[in-house]
This record gives C-alpha cells, structure tokens and sequence, in this order.
C-alpha cells in the first residue's frame, strides 16, 4: 500500500524499469510471430523479475540490448529504495505509536468522519499533541495529517486497548465525535474508567460530542447522573448549543441584551426549528427588564405548529411569545419578512435560523437593510452551516451589524473542546456556591458534579456578564499584577440577584420543574420557584449575598471587574472593595 509521496515517484519508476526489461529481454529472444511465443513471453516476466535480486542468469561476456542494461542497474535499485522507505515509515510509526504509552498532556480525538479529523487539525495547530483514533483512514490522508501534527492511529476507539495505546491515561484531554452520540459517552465512560485506575495523572478532561437527541436530553436533564469522576472531567457537547453559546458571547449581542428600560425588549426569530427555539428559550431566559416584564418575542415562520413550543417558553417565562406565519422561500418573501419583523416594533435583537444557508443569508441581509434603512442599529445574527467564509465577508463590511453563528470553524475551535474562560467562571461560581454550606445533589465539588447541575452553572455564566452590564460593568480575565476593579453597590447586586433568579426560575420552568413546599429532585420540585417579589426577605438576602460572593470568587481567581457606564437609575455609590 502507497504510504508517500515518495513512493508514487518510486513506484512508476520501477514499472518503467520492469517495462525496459522485458523489452530487452525480447530483443535478445524475439518471441512474437513463433509456435511457443506465449512460452517465452512468460519466461522473460520471470527472468525480468530475477532482476530485482540482480539475477537474470546472464553469460559473461556477452553485450546485451541497452534497454536491458538500464534496467538491470534501475530494477534492483528501485525495489531497494522503496522498501527502504516503505521500512522507515513503517519504523517510524511504529516508534511514535510506542512513545504514546508514555505520552503526556496529549489530545486524543476519537471518531470516523470529518468532523474528528477536522478538531484534530484544529486542535494541532494548538500547544497539545494530538492523536487520533479513527479506524480505516487512507494511508495518504493519515501522513498528511501526521505531517500537520497529528498521528493517527487506526484502531477501534471503543477498545480499551485501544485507548490505553493512544496514551489516555496520561493525556490531559480526550475528544469523542463519533456521529453516533450513544458510542461517544461510551467512550468517555471507558476513558474515565481508565483514568481512575491511575489517579496519580491528574484529571482527564473528556469532551463527548451529541446531538441533541434522546440520549443527551436524558442524560443532560437527570439532575442525580454523575458523568464525571475523580479521574475524569467530562462535558456533553451539543454542536448546536455550542453554536448559540458562542452567539450570546459576543459584545453586541450581550450590550443588546442587556439594556434596561420600561417597556418589554423586542426580539425577532426568523425560522423556529430546533435551533431558533433554543434561541428563543434562551432570549427568554436573558431578560433584564423591570420585574413583571418578560421580554417580547416574535417567531417567524410558516410551520403553524411552532406555536405550541413557542407558547411553552413564553409560559416557562415573564416573556411574551407570538407566532407570525411567514413563508419563506422567494425574494418577495424575504422582503415581506423584513417588513413583518418592523411592523412589530423596534426589536434589539434579531436571529435568523432557517436550514438552508442561502436564504438564512438572503434574509438576514434583507433585514439589516430594513433596519439601517429604519435608523435601528440592532444586531442580526444569522446561522450559517457551510457559507460561513461568505458571511464572515460580509460581516466585515458591518461590524456588529450582521453576526454569523454556527460556523463549522467556530464550532471546531479549540476553546470549543477544551476548558474554556467560561467553563473556569462556572467552575468558579460554584464554588462560591459551596462555600456557603449548600445540601443537596449539586453540593459536591465541580469534578463530581452531575452534567445536569454544570449546565446550569454555564448558563449562570454565559447570563452573569449581560447581568453586569445592566449595571454598567464589565467582567474580563485579568492579567498578571493588574487590579481586580471593585464590586458593584448593594443595591446593584440585588437588582442583578433578582434577574439571575428570574433566568434560573425560567430556566427551571423550561426543564419541567414546579414549585413545591419542600426540595424533591425525584418530582421536580423546588421551595424557590416563585418570582423574586414572592420569595420571603430570607431567601432575597441569601440570592443578593450569592451573587457578592459569586463575583468576589471571580475577582480572587483571574477575574476582573470594571465600570463601563454611568447608571442612570441610582444615585447610590457603585463602587465598593470585596468583602
């Protein structure tokens, strides 16, 4: 089998000379145009063969036809350079593969596909080796992935043995994209399993790719499954949920987000499949308007029946939710949907998620057309699965204007994978959380948290910066010797309480819970899940000291905290040292 690129020059090389051996060997003995021609044809292929071992059982002395000669000096030697080189690489691989047993700090990347094969570039291209296991990868495909910095090796990643020899007991991070979800949490269950034999190698971060189907919603939504252990920290990627989480990132999106006033925000979904019903689910949840007003939703879309889910997250939230039918599909079309979203009024945001790029793309235009020709400057954001070059084009001629999402390198990122800012301040909240005596299933340390407890401690995180900047502040990683900033004043943190408690009570809503005179995980039941003005003083207190406490653990872990904007609802002092 070719395994270089070497080879296809030595290969051709050797057939020319096999060729200009029999030719010769036909000159010396003519075989065409006699009775056993056939019978001498087949012993100049042998005796032409004979060449390779410098054999052909010539007579001394005897002058031989010139192409006989060439290939008497060019067959032995091209059968010796490409074993030579066929043995190299052979050694070669075979040492990389050993020196994997004693491997540290690597990424091994598990999974048939491209969407492996592209996280393991991507992630190459990072401080990490990467090894990737993926069973039947061309041999041309597997070097030039080997010369971009990632061995692969084709074995079955559902084998223990196969993970032990990609090094997964030492590597610092593992990442399973099988497209079958059930075969990835196998993965990172055996990985974990593995990694708590030999616990002196630190935790191994394991990051299993899902789909949102049946199996993550079950695993996501169990608030008493432990995924995770002691030798293992392991994530649920929804590719999807990756996508919106990187949109509701970016500034814009978060200044939008995070204006206050008197009237309910204005937010426009074009296209309410399962993506732009999580966007809608999230926006409901990221509210920061004045108790007793839930933001305004509108969905656009041509399927009748986006009405009952939609319905369900306005009725999980303070948010008003409408339905406008629109058909998408032609230009008129398009522009009718643009008008359609005006005619609602101003809306701050605006998310276009339909399935086909081009008309997710041709109606994100049409809207910002709309809107500049309006005089509004609120952002659209645009899913886009394959055209993400061309929107990321016309992004830059309107910073901030239009903002693609999805995008397959975004998604394939390495922060994507790996523990990221966000992560780290989800990790740090909760443990400002248990530093308060907390009982109860999430009161464990994060490692052996339960997946259904670390979403929602994302959720807070992605939530807290919209939160501080309708307070005026903005939260950043700090450099090393550089202040931390100050905590915003005690009213501030209980204004900013009172929307994480309305975000956490959607969100809880969201997942089926109600409330309860008492905590039963079991029947989804909880004593706070009651507006933030119905909660007894006690419990406001205890919401208004967590998120103090959130914030200063931030501050003493990397964080920092400055002020961003004049706040035009309180005259009290905003700036106060960590308690």
């Amino acid at each position: 089998m070719i395994r270089d690129p070497t080879l296809f020059i030595l290969v051709p090389l050797g057939v020319l000379a096999f060729v200009l051996g029999f030719w010769g060997f036909s000159l010396q003995q003519p075989w065409w145009g006699r009775a056993e021609g056939w019978a001498i044809a087949f012993g100049h292929v042998f005796r032409t063969l004979d060449l390779v071992r410098a054999g052909g059982g010539f007579a001394p002395n005897v002058q031989l036809p010139l192409p006989l000669e060439l290939a008497r000096i060019a067959l032995p030697l091209c059968a010796l350079l490409i074993a030579f080189r066929a043995a190299l690489l052979g050694l070669r691989r075979d040492a990389r593969t050993a020196l994997l047993r004693r491997a540290r700090d690597h990424v091994v990347v598990t999974g048939p596909g491209g969407q492996a094969r592209q996280a393991a570039l991507r992630l190459a291209a990072g401080p990490h080796r990467v090894v990737l296991l993926e069973p039947g990868v061309p041999e041309p495909e597997a070097l030039a992935l080997e010369r971009a910095g990632v061995l692969t090796l084709g074995l079955d990643s559902s084998a223990d043995e196969s993970l032990v020899q990609a090094g997964v007991v030492r590597a610092a991070h593992l990442v399973a994209l099988s497209d079958d979800e059930a075969t990835n949490v196998e993965v990172a269950l055996k990985a974990r399993r593995l990694r708590e034999a030999a616990p002196r190698h630190g935790v191994l971060t394991v990051t299993a790719g899902v789909g949102g189907g049946p199996l993550y919603r079950r695993l996501q939504a169990d608030p008493m499954l432990r995924l995770s252990g002691p030798g293992a920290r392991l994530r649920l990627l929804d590719r999807r949920a990756a996508g919106l989480r990187a949109l509701f990132r970016q500034p814009s999106v978060q200044a939008a987000l995070a204006r206050p006033g008197s009237a309910r925000n204005l937010l426009a979904v074009v296209g309410l499949g399962e993506t732009g019903l999580a966007a809608a689910a999230t926006l409901a949840r990221y509210n920061v308007a004045p108790p007793g007003l839930g933001s305004r939703i509108i969905g656009f879309d041509r399927d009748a029946t986006c009405a009952v889910p939609l319905q369900a997250i306005g009725a999980a939230s303070e948010a008003e939710t409408l339905l406008r039918p629109v058909a998408i599909g032609a230009p008129a079309a398009l522009d009718d949907a643009a008008q359609a979203v005006l005619r609602e009024g101003v809306p701050v945001l605006v998310v276009v998620a339909l399935a086909e790029d081009d008309l997710a793309l041709a109606a994100a235009l049409d809207l910002r057309r709309a809107l500049d020709m309006a005089g509004h400057a609120a952002p659209v954001a645009v899913q886009l699965r394959r055209a993400a070059a061309l929107g990321d084009l016309l992004a830059a001629e309107r910073p901030g204007g239009l903002l693609p999402f999805g995008q397959d390198d975004v998604l394939f990122a390495p922060e994507t994978f790996l523990p990221d800012a966000l992560d780290d301040a989800a990790e740090a909240m909760h443990a400002a959380y248990l530093r308060g005596g907390p009982s109860g299933p999430a009161a464990v340390p994060w490692d052996a948290l339960p997946e259904w407890y670390r979403l929602g401690s994302r959720d807070a995180a992605d939530f807290l910066p919209i939160a501080l900047a309708s307070e005026g502040f903005a939260l950043s990683r700090r450099s090393l010797g550089a202040p931390h900033g100050s905590l915003p004043s005690p009213p501030a943190l209980e204004r900013m309480a009172a929307l994480d408690h309305r975000r956490w009570l959607a969100l809880h809503r969201q997942r089926g819970w109600e409330a309860g005179p008492q905590r039963d995980v079991a029947a989804r039941r909880h004593e706070s899940l009651l507006p933030w003005d119905a909660l007894p003083p006690p419990l406001q207190a205890r919401g208004a000291a967590e998120m103090r406490d959130r914030l200063n653990h931030l501050l003493q872990t990397g964080w920092a905290l400055h002020y961003a904007a004049e706040d035009a609802r309180s005259s009290l002092p905003r700036a106060y040292g960590p308690a």
